[in-house]
């Protein structure tokens, strides 16, 4: 008992440690929740190690599965934390409060296109309070309060505590000024590496004669961590098909009753390298939806090629709780086995909508389409293309196992939250559809597409 209890406080004292060491408590750094799963994992990972030394000092035979199983539930309670306190931040924020104030340093055109970053992503946790630059942008609601030079009176004058401030566009003599006039007034600055897509791990300071520079490492994937990648989708996939086969099941006895179409959709998408392959998903739409979309076109709440309605009349009662569960898109886990697509990646897009890719977002399809992706574990909800485009390059850029799998964990809440989501706002409408003919469509349906 001794020596459970010591590798019980090692466990706890050591992921404290080490997840400090990772920048877990601090929120300039820690700001994506699939990062910090990454940094929890490696915390709790090390933990793990540390506490089956210690065991092995005091006891000849000491077991590895205690340190083990305590790593994993420290690591599972602390991800559940984690999720719950960024979900309760995120609709604070998105009701403008716990914000901080900046004044944003930059061009027009960076600033209009940054602010705008921000006001979709208010989750980070910023409200501009007005932008310094070398000249006023007259779209915008946010105030213009004067030239570079006058970023410290912006920031006192409007009750900022902090400045982010764009490079590009900027004389280096003007950054160089008023960063060390924003410091010395005890302004927080952050500095835009002038970078786009690139992770942050990939960037290193380094000093080129006393000079502050960043040197970026090459993305590569290595033969074994592809080898890699597709070890973890084939045993994961097997996994998930095999516990949720009576699910499976009782789905497709569902949609057979229901109205007597076929069980599957199939659907031709455009896979790694522009390869065409067969997605396949349970079936929860009418049967001539296809036929149908020109009906519905006009309800797209997405901007740009995605379509996307919180309305669509084609969707079966059965079919909404399918997707609200997101059980319809089980039968993917076939195509990961077969080699189409992998458990993580961007959504495998429709032909028509990479036709209205650039040349940029083209360069998605240098991996396998997946399930899921960062895109559908951060964005998911938001209309912007923007978002869908930078996630989505962000992840085929800077791929890793790590990320991989933090995505794979963040999924599981993220569809557990939409459906608990679903189920309570059918609850508050439920009075309103009393009398409704079996037949009758379901209006609050997820999106047409639900792999997007």
């Amino acid at each position: 008992m001794p020596t459970l209890l010591l590798e019980l406080l090692v466990i706890v004292v050591s992921s404290m440690v080490f997840a400090s060491a990772h920048g877990l408590y601090t929120t300039r750094i820690n700001t994506m929740r699939v990062v910090a799963y990454s940094r929890l994992m490696s915390a709790a990972a090390v933990s793990a190690f540390v506490a089956f030394a210690i065991a092995a000092r005091i006891d000849d035979h000491p077991a590895i599965s205690r340190p083990l199983l305590g790593a994993i539930l420290a690591f599972g309670f602390t991800a559940i934390g984690r999720y719950g306190f960024d979900f309760w931040l995120a609709k604070a924020r998105a009701g403008h409060r716990y914000l901080r104030r900046v004044v944003l340093v930059a061009s027009a055109d960076e600033g209009r296109d940054f602010h705008d970053f921000l006001e979709a992503n208010p989750e980070l946790g910023y409200r501009v309070t007005g932008i310094v630059g070398p000249e006023p942008d007259v779209d915008l609601d946010v105030p213009w309060l004067g030239p570079t030079r006058k970023a410290r009176l912006a920031a006192a004058s409007t009750n900022a505590s902090g400045a982010i401030v764009l490079t590009n566009g900027l004389p280096t003599q003007e950054v160089n000024d008023l960063t060390r006039e924003l410091n010395a007034s005890g302004v927080h600055v952050h500095l835009s590496s002038g970078l786009v897509g690139v992770n942050y791990r990939r960037l290193r300071a380094v000093p080129l004669g006393h000079e502050p520079f960043l040197y970026v490492e090459p993305a590569t994937l290595s033969t074994w961590q592809l080898a890699a990648k597709r070890v973890v989708d084939v045993i994961v996939a097997t996994a998930t098909l095999v516990l949720t086969a009576p699910v499976l099941l009782i789905a497709a006895i569902a949609i057979k009753l229901h109205d007597g179409g076929p069980v599957f959709f199939r659907q031709t998408r455009v896979g790694r390298n522009g390869r065409p392959i067969r997605v396949h998903k349970l079936r929860t739409m009418s049967v001539d939806a296809e036929g149908r979309l020109g009906e519905v076109m006009h309800l797209n709440e997405r901007v740009g090629p995605l379509f996307k309605t919180e309305s669509d009349p084609r969707v079966t009662r059965v079919g909404a709780f399918l997707r609200t569960t997101s059980i319809d898109e089980l039968p993917q886990l076939f195509d990961v086995l077969r080699g189409g697509m992998s458990l993580v990646g961007p959504r495998p897009a429709l032909p028509e909508e990479v036709a209205e890719f650039d040349d940029a977002l083209m360069g998605r399809l240098r991996v396998r389409p997946g399930v899921t992706g960062l895109w559908q574990v951060e964005a998911r909800e938001k209309p912007s293309f923007d978002s869908y485009r930078r996630l989505d390059l962000f992840y085929v850029e800077n791929w890793s196992l790590t990320l991989d799998l933090a995505i794979i964990i963040d999924t599981i809440p993220t569809v557990g939250d939409r459906a608990l989501r679903a189920v309570v706002s059918r609850m508050r409408r439920r009075p309103a559809t009393v009398g409704l003919p079996a037949e009758a469509p379901v209006l609050d349906a997820e999106p047409a597409d639900a792999l997007s």
